[in-house]
């Protein structure tokens, strides 16, 4: 049926709040660069799937940013929906987020990890060069020191070579 796209990020200088909107920003443009027309989101926060059913309003002036950047994206899609599941439910998610969190931004071997060091609403004029790398990485995984291109219908393809 659907594949299932798995990213670890990390956020600099933000709250975690802000964070949540950055990983739902960040997989709906990396979702929608790979072509996909229909999505679901399954999130334990209430802070991003209140809003997006429109049982909640946020006050703070950068969530409603945040907010409003995710609405614009979700409109380029056919089909989305968003499903909240209990934190509990959310081992995958967490694991995830640990994995982003162990990693030392200077160091250059933890290619398995995006590193976002501006927020998705600071826009820059290397917005593009951001937006193709990301793409690009998201096709790649590191397992055991070694590089896999990912085969979105079959195994991990293995990297020979520089």
């Amino acid at each position: 049926m659907g594949e299932t796209i798995r990213q670890a990020i990390k956020c600099h200088s933000i709250t975690n709040n802000e964070a949540e909107y950055e990983v739902v920003i960040t997989g709906l443009e990396l979702t929608r660069e790979l072509g996909i027309n229909r999505i679901i989101m399954k999130s334990d926060s209430q802070l991003v799937v209140n809003p997006m059913l429109g049982t909640y309003t946020a006050r703070e002036a950068r969530i409603q940013q945040y907010f409003e950047k995710v609405r614009e994206l979700i409109k380029q899609f056919q089909t989305w929906k968003v499903i909240q599941i209990p934190r509990d439910e959310n081992v995958e998610a967490d694991a995830l987020a640990n994995l982003a969190s162990a990693v030392d931004v200077a160091s250059d071997a933890n290619t398995s990890v995006i590193h976002l060091f501006h927020s998705v609403l600071d826009l820059d004029k290397n917005e593009k060069k951001a937006q193709a790398l990301r793409k690009k990485a998201a096709r790649y995984c590191l397992k055991q020191d070694n590089l896999y291109r990912k085969m979105f219908s079959g195994p991990l393809a293995r990297c020979l070579g520089p």
